[in-house]
């Protein structure tokens, strides 16, 4: 009976109020087939819903059918109140010393060139899952290994595929953690909320910027968010989720001292990297020449064909692989293969 209202009272709307409008006055036929749609509303709605119909088209009615409507309820929104500002880091005095070392400990090791450590910190049937934002026009593209990887359960939807990327146990969590490209958090955007908090169970999320080294740009500024949960100094369950930074973030933290020194390590990482890709490489087939076959293979352009052999220190087998594997998977976006 509801969808019977709302579709008489769209019909009211757009058919009667047209009407209405042609003519200087309601005619007699437009009153009566006014007054026989109030009576189809009275008996297939309740009085609420029929009110509700014809004050939707008419909202200064207050008598109808010699009855009166009762008042409508509005919102008085005269006086203009702002949202409450955020509160930054939210932690218990008791264990603010624990979380913060946890905190500094584990991103030091993350950073660091040797991820191997932080198989330490997790529990041996711990639980990692991550997802990547999408990207939008102008932002720069996250890893093939991250995409084929990230577990968006919007658009995820077999179960299958959705265990496929729950990595379970502390060797496999850690391999994957070594798959992604070299970082260094900015420490000071970090905000740090304790969930919930116990002798026997601690959550905590993080949330903040951090670079990236990327094989195309040097390196890219990410947001992230970060929710732990630990048992007794073990991590049993890792949730991270990655996002292209804001604006607000990146006139925040882009042009940072701390940051500046973050890219220049990544800048020189990225150099000695190239340096020593470029020593190995054949001097009989140039990249460019690389390149060019690629995207003639695969039917992408030259920018997005450049990325992938990169990610593969141009190994061609090895790139034309995963492309097959992203490919079959529907993950390459529609802007890989526009000229």
């Amino acid at each position: 009976m509801n969808q019977i209202c709302i579709a008489i009272k769209y019909h009211i709307r757009y058919q009667w109020i047209s009407m209405a409008k042609v003519a200087s006055k309601f005619s007699p036929e437009f009153i009566f087939d006014l007054h026989f749609f109030i009576e189809y509303l009275k008996k297939y709605c309740n009085h609420y819903s029929c009110f509700s119909a014809v004050r939707s088209v008419f909202p200064k009615i207050k008598n109808l059918d010699h009855e009166e409507l009762p008042a409508p309820i509005l919102f008085d929104l005269s006086e203009t109140v702002e949202l409450p500002s955020s509160l930054g880091s939210c932690i218990p005095l008791d264990i603010n010393d624990y979380v913060n070392g946890f905190i500094s400990n584990y991103f030091a090791i993350f950073d660091s060139e040797n991820r191997q450590q932080l198989i330490d910190a997790y529990h041996d049937q711990s639980f990692l899952s991550f997802t990547v934002s999408s990207v939008t026009k102008g932002q720069v593209y996250f890893p093939s290994n991250i995409f084929e990887g990230s577990r968006n359960l919007l658009k995820i939807r077999d179960s299958h595929s959705r265990n496929k990327r729950l990595y379970i146990g502390k060797t496999n969590i850690v391999s994957t953690l070594c798959s992604f490209p070299k970082m260094k958090h900015e420490m000071d955007s970090f905000i740090v909320d304790v969930v919930a908090c116990s002798p026997q169970l601690l959550n905590v999320a993080i949330s903040g910027v951090y670079f990236e080294k990327t094989h195309k740009n040097g390196t890219q500024m990410r947001s992230f968010c970060r929710t732990f949960l630990i048992v007794p100094n073990l991590i049993v369950n890792d949730m991270l989720s990655l996002f292209n930074p804001s604006v607000e973030q990146i006139q925040k933290y882009g042009m940072s001292s701390q940051a500046n020194k973050m890219l220049e390590e990544l800048s020189m990482t990225s150099m000695l990297e190239t340096t020593a890709n470029s020593v190995q490489s054949s001097p009989n087939v140039t990249n460019e020449n690389l390149v060019n076959n690629f995207a003639q293979m695969t039917g992408m352009n030259a920018s997005f064909s450049a990325q992938c052999l990169e990610e593969h220190a141009y190994n061609f087998d090895a790139a034309l692989q995963t492309f097959r594997q992203l490919s079959e998977r529907g993950l390459i976006p529609t802007q890989a293969f526009q000229g």
